[in-house]
Formats: C-alpha cells, structure tokens, sequence
C-alpha cells in the first residue's frame, strides 16, 4: 500500500517534467559533444550501434535482470541492484515514472534509462506475460540507404568497383525470452555488389545467441564480442576516453556480447559458452576469422580497421590474414561484495608480422602466435568500489590498471585510475582506457570529481596526464600527453538547460628539424543550451578553438549551430543549421547531427562554410516506420572537396538518407 500511495504522489508532483521527453538524439550528443581522438570513427560507430540495438528492442522493466542492466554503461553496480531490488519488492511498476523512487538514480540517469526500458501496460501485457499468453517471437528489418548527390573522382575514373551509394540490412529476432539472432548485411559506397569476390553484401555477419538451462548459462555462435576483466586481455569498452569514464566509472562483470554493428574489425567469428560451476562463471570462446592487411614479401605489415573494399588496391588486401584465437575466463563472485578472475587469450596467424624499421612500430607486434594471461579483480562495498586487472604477454612484459570510485553521498562521485602498460606489450585483443587508441607504452594518471549541486547544477571536472617511455607517432623521444576538462551544467527548469564546456590539450611533438620535442596546445570551448516547449525542442551552441602549432600563427576556429526539433505521437521533424570558419582541419569543430536509428551523422567542419540538415519520420502503420534525411555542406573558400579518389569537384556536397523499419 506504501508503494501506491507514494507513486501516486510523484506522479502528481511530476507528470510536468515527465512529460518533456528524453529523445535518443540527446543521449547521443551527450557523449559526442566533443571530438574524441583517441577514437577511431569505427569504433564511435560500433558503440553507438550496439546501444541504439537496445533502444530499438528496450528491456521489459518488470522483466528486467541484471545481466540486462549490465549493458547500459552508464549504470555502476549500486544503481543496477537498486532497479533490480524495487521492481522484485514492489512490481509489477506501472510507470517509467516510478524511477523516481529508485535511490541513487539523479534525473540525467532517469532519462537515459527512459530510452532502454519500457513498461508496458499492465492489463494487456503484464498478466499476458505471467499467464505465459505473449507471442512467441519478435522481428525486426531495417533498410538503410545513403545516396550522395554527387560523384567522386572514384566513380569517374571508373577505379571504384561498386556503386555510387550506401546500402545496409539489419535483420534481428528473438523467441520468447531465450534465444536472439540477427542478420547484419552492408556496403560502403564504391565497394562491389555480387562481385569482385562478394558473393552479395562486403560484409556479412550473424549471431545465434541463447540461454540455457543448468551448468550452461549463456551459448552463442557466430560472431560476438569480449570482454575479460579491464580489457587488458581482451576488451569490450565503451567510450575509453576520459569524459566518458567520469560518466561511465563501471566495469562490468558481463564476458560474452553479441556482434551486432557494422564494425568490420573488432570482433570474433566461432563459438562461445558461459558456464557456472557453483561459484564459479567460465567463459570458454574459440573463433577463426579473416583480417584485411597490407603485406611485405608474404609478411603481415599492418593490420587495416576501416573495412573499406572499394578500389583495386583495397580488395587485394581483403581478408589476407587468417586467425585462430581461443581463450577463457573463470570468476569467482561467491562474496557480493567481491570477484576474483583469471583470463587467457592464444592468438595464431597464418602468417608471420614483418619487423618494421620505423622508430615507433620497433615493439609492435612480431611473429605469428601471442598468447596474453590477466588476473582481475573487483571490490564494492555501499559507496566504494575498486578494481582492476594486471596482464603478462608471452614474452613477460607487464600491463597493469586499478581504478578506484567514491560516491561519499548521492551527489558527489569521485574517481582515480591508475594505468601502466609497458612499451613492448602486445595483446591483439585488449581495449582498455588509454590515452591513444594502444594499450603499450605508457604511464599515466586519471583523476575526476562530478558534483550535482541543489538538484540544478551538474558539475564535471576531470585531468589526465599519461607518459611515453619510448617514441610515439610523431614524437621520437620519451614524451608527456596531458589534458584538462571541465563542464558545468545549469537547469533552472526542467525544459531547459545551459552548459559550459572546457578543454585543453597538451602534447609533445618533434620540431620541424626533428632535433627537440616542442608542446603544442589544444583548447576548445563551448557554450550551448536547451529548450523544450510542447512538443518542439531547441538547441543552439557556441563553439571555439584555438591551437598552437609548429608556426608562427596559432590556428582558430568558430561555428554558430541550431537544431529545432518537432515530435508528434505519429510524426517527427528535425532540422539543423551551423556556420564555421577554421584555420584549417587541426582546428576543426564538431557538430552533432539527428539522424535515424542506426545513423549518427557527426561531421567534422573545418574551413569556411555552412552546414544543414533535414530529417523527416513517421509510423507509417503500427508496425512500419520510414525516415528520410536531407544534408549539404557548402565551402565558400574551396572549389574542390578532398583529394585522390574522393575528389568532388564542386564547393559543395548534399547526400539523402532513407531508412525503413519495420517490427512484427
């Protein structure tokens, strides 16, 4: 009866601010407000999608489970006990509104967990499901097609293969509550279709991934992700950048995840089980799969990431290395406040890894077998928590991370990490925090602080500092990377919002004569705001830049950006408009687009011109949806677009995005 009468408060007191919704195009921006380059644009693609997967098939929250939760990165573990712990004390919950009486959820928390779970309407869906009377199986295809309304020097020159568009298929299913598939099929403009060694699509993928009954936890085959303890042996990460680790400090204990996005290179192709044995949970995983690279007298050179088939030169590197990888992972989690693991990864190639005689690549890897063993670990206890993990490759050289979280109260979150990877550490497989996109060759600290102040005031502040033992690109000698971030948000009201945001970067690079080490500084500023009134929604922002270089003249830059976005039950309407003016490409700015599901757009504006965007979607019938994007790019400094293949030649480039959807 308590439950009753307090929901029925909260949501008098709160049906207003509810009712300004959270749209997954502001969930979005939140973690690309900034460029991040430590991150490859694959990477930023692949984690988007596999969130936007979740929101296109939200959890179920009365159904909800913690293995669940453990996929929603900006959930630590008090949080995720405390979703768990009410909807098992209190459910059936009637309404998303009920988080509200969730501890340890702040409003931020609140909205993004409004786009991952549903609740649905309890007379004709919840008994349904204690009365077993829901359908046995769910479906859902996507199209998406990307035409430019251009040509590239590619297509004229008749030097790409394929045709002049971007075409993918998304196919996911799943039967009752146990068992998932999905079908991802794609083409990146140029790549060839039904040719040039394409049997259809460039690239296919699929998983078949279930439950099971006893020892047997969880089972998948065909193409999947993993993650062993911090990463250092094999990872799985969201967002390794610093920003996002003050937003996200967690480390999950999930091992097994399915493959779901168009990432052509960070992931496995076999099977993979997890077991548990009283105690203990075992992770058992063998796969075999195909790397593109480039090759030196029959040796692997470079291992290549961007997936791209497009050009006669790009297909000849298609799939030139086979590996063979096995590995387990076996935890121990009898304590609730604390799990023991251990970790080992075996990788083989078909072929040998060439030494190089660059500077910088000196300790990459060599040879055609590595094999990289971890001991991780991780403490909770009410509002401390530590973990982390240390790792050894085959020849003994040491990666090690500890991380540290402290929340002395609801509103304050503090975080310290420590990390050291040695310069010679090779894992195939690791992805961990760093400060570059590699886990070898440094030493640093991370130290971060959130505040949120009288329910209106956000405050984020964060420092890294990270040392180079030995030669990095552009840098031949030992070097230091440190960077500062500082963000404070105000909410006078729940439909609007202001934010002020800093950055700086600092880093050593090797003068022009390459005799000395010279620092060079990065900063970025932005200033922007929120406003929602019915059903439109409004953003403008501020965005500046200033950059040393290796000149005289520092590189500036400036972009003036609105989005005004209309949402109806049934209809939806999204423009967007920016003005910029840079330097050149080192100081450019990002701007965040709206774009349908799968479909982040976040161009880099550098260079004088404008930017504007398009987008309209609707729900056709119940079950269809179909949206359609319109975006051009205007230079007022430039005759010509890029270079080489990619050359337009006009100032100018407009492409139409569609997309159709439909779930049965």
């Amino acid at each position: 009866m308590q439950k009753y009468i307090l929901f029925l408060l909260f949501a008098v007191s709160f049906s207003q601010c509810m009712a300004q919704n959270y749209a997954w195009e502001d969930f979005v921006e939140d973690f690309l407000q900034q460029e991040d380059e430590t991150m490859s644009e694959e990477e930023r693609q692949s984690l988007l999608e596999d969130l936007s997967e979740i929101h296109q098939n939200p959890f179920e929250i009365n159904n909800i489970k913690k293995e669940n939760l453990q996929l929603l990165p900006f959930l630590d573990e008090r949080q995720m006990d405390s979703i768990v712990s009410y909807v098992h004390r209190y459910g059936p919950v009637f309404s998303l509104k009920e988080l509200w009486l969730i501890p340890w959820l702040d409003k931020k928390t609140r909205d993004y967990l409004s786009l991952f779970l549903i609740c649905k309407d309890i007379q004709g869906s919840f008994y349904n499901v204690r009365e077993g009377r829901i359908p046995k199986s769910r479906h859902q295809i996507i199209s998406n097609f990307n035409i430019p309304l251009y040509q590239r020097q590619g297509f004229k020159d008749k030097k790409y293969k394929g045709y002049p568009f971007y075409a993918a298929f998304r196919y996911r299913g799943q039967w009752k509550d146990g068992m998932e598939w999905g079908l991802t099929l794609q083409n990146d403009e140029g790549e060839p279709f039904c040719s040039h060694g394409n049997y259809v699509f460039d690239y296919q993928s699929f998983y078949l991934s279930g439950k099971g009954k006893g020892v047997l936890l969880n089972w998948l085959v065909g193409d999947y992700k993993l993650k062993f303890g911090a990463g250092l042996v094999a990872g799985k990460g969201y967002w390794n950048n610093m920003t996002s680790l003050l937003m996200f400090p967690k480390n999950t204990t999930k091992t097994l995840f399915k493959h779901s996005s168009t990432d052509e290179y960070r992931y496995f192709r076999g099977g993979a089980v997890v077991l548990g044995l009283r105690a203990f949970n075992l992770t058992l995983f063998c796969s075999y799969r195909k790397h593109d690279a480039t090759m030196k007298n029959n040796e692997i050179a470079t291992i290549l990431k961007t997936g791209m088939h497009r050009t006669s030169s790009e297909l000849d590197k298609k799939g030139n290395a086979g590996a063979f990888s096995t590995g387990f992972n076996v935890e121990w989690n009898k304590n609730p406040c604390l799990s023991l693991g251990l970790s080992a990864v075996y990788a083989a190639y078909d072929k040998r890894f060439a030494s190089s005689t660059v500077l910088y690549k000196k300790y990459d890897m060599t040879g055609k077998s590595f094999g990289n063993m971890g001991i991780h670990y991780n403490y909770t206890k009410k509002s401390f928590s530590i973990q982390g993990e240390g790792a050894l490759d085959a020849n003994a050289n040491v990666a090690c991370l500890n991380q540290m979280t402290y929340s002395p109260s609801y509103y304050v979150k503090m975080l310290l990490l420590h990390r050291y990877y040695a310069k010679a550490y090779n894992a195939p497989y690791a992805f961990a925090y760093a400060s570059r996109s590699y886990v070898k060759n440094e030493h640093g600290v991370f130290a971060g602080l959130s505040i949120n102040a009288m329910r209106k005031w956000n405050i984020k502040t964060a420092f890294d500092m990270a040392f180079y033992p030995y030669a990095i690109y552009k840098a031949s000698r030992p070097s230091r990377r440190s960077t500062v971030f500082a963000q404070a948000e105000y909410m006078p009201a729940e439909n609007t919002s202001f934010a002020l945001r800093y950055q700086l970067r600092c880093f050593q690079e090797d003068n022009t004569a390459k005799t000395k080490l010279t620092s060079l500084y990065k900063h970025r500023l932005k200033l922007q705001s929120h406003y929602q009134t019915g059903v439109l929604k409004h953003h403008s922002a501020l965005d500046l830049s200033h950059s040393t270089t290796q000149g005289d003249k520092p590189e500036t830059g400036i972009m003036l950006s609105q989005k005004t976005s209309l949402k109806l039950p049934r209809f939806a309407l999204s423009c967007a408009g920016a003005w910029f003016s840079t330097t050149s490409s080192s100081s450019a700015l990002y701007l965040y687009e709206p774009g349908p599901a799968y479909a982040y757009a976040y161009p880099a504006c550098f260079y004088h011109g404008i930017r504007g965007m398009l987008m309209v979607s609707g729900k056709m019938m119940h079950n269809l949806e179909v949206a359609f994007k319109y975006g051009i790019t205007y230079y007022f400094n430039k005759d010509t677009i890029s270079s080489s293949t990619q050359l337009i030649r006009h100032p100018y480039k407009n492409d139409v995005y569609i997309q159709i959807n439909r779930k049965f």
